[in-house]
């Protein structure tokens, strides 16, 4: 059987974070992929030696092959989204990164395109969708629905019983308590505390909140 070769389509900060957890995966013989590459469209990034040794092309000029297992290692939800909906049409395939540290309880259940960095934990009975992003150290509780292109950033928690909606942004260190939802597209800064569901999307800094 061929081994795969995992492609990070975003060499910046998150892709160069992404290909040491990678790496840290295959040492620990829990990859399905024994080689990692890099698609980057920005060419000043190529002064970091990961990059310039592993770069295939740009994501724009990027053609899949069979063999690759492709992740989005873009912070942003909206770039995230729109550079899958590409690669998808290209006939891509995706794969996840998940550190050996992270834990991801049984009976949940995740989708293609995870990135989970070290320490990170899912609990019990939750479900994640596709191309979500779980930072250093954040934690997801039991029972929680999540979206497709969500960002959990360092240090989040999110309580049981949450509901996340697509595109969400959660900035580090933030706190979703029990019961609350989220909607779509919202953005909730460092630190914030999501105290009640917000129904519409939404701005939360700190204790405020605004409409966008």
């Amino acid at each position: 059987m061929t081994q795969k070769t995992l492609v990070i389509a975003g060499a910046g900060g998150l892709g160069r974070e992404v290909f040491q957890w990678a790496q840290d995966q295959i040492a620990a013989n829990q990859a399905d992929f024994s080689v990692v590459k890099f698609i980057e469209d920005s060419d000043g990034l190529s002064r970091y030696p990961e990059v310039s040794s592993g770069l295939l092309s740009t994501i724009k000029s990027y053609s899949p092959d069979p063999d690759h297992l492709i992740v989005i290692a873009v912070g942003n939800t909206v770039k995230r989204r729109l550079i899958s909906n590409d690669l998808e049409s290209k006939g891509a395939q995706f794969g996840s990164v998940i550190h050996p540290s992270a834990i991801i309880a049984r009976n949940s259940k995740v989708q293609r395109g995870l990135i989970m960095c070290p320490n990170s934990i899912i609990s019990t009975h939750t479900k994640i969708g596709e191309h979500t992003h779980i930072n250093f150290g954040a934690s997801v509780g039991h029972d929680c629905l999540i979206g497709d292109f969500v960002t959990i950033s360092s240090h989040v928690d999110i309580m049981g019983f949450c509901v996340v909606k697509d595109d969400v942004f959660l900035g580090s260190g933030s706190r979703i308590l029990p019961k609350c939802s989220v909607a779509k597209g919202s953005k909730i800064g460092a630190g914030a505390q999501v105290q009640r569901s917000l129904k519409t999307k939404s701005t939360l800094y700190q204790s405020s909140t605004k409409k966008l």
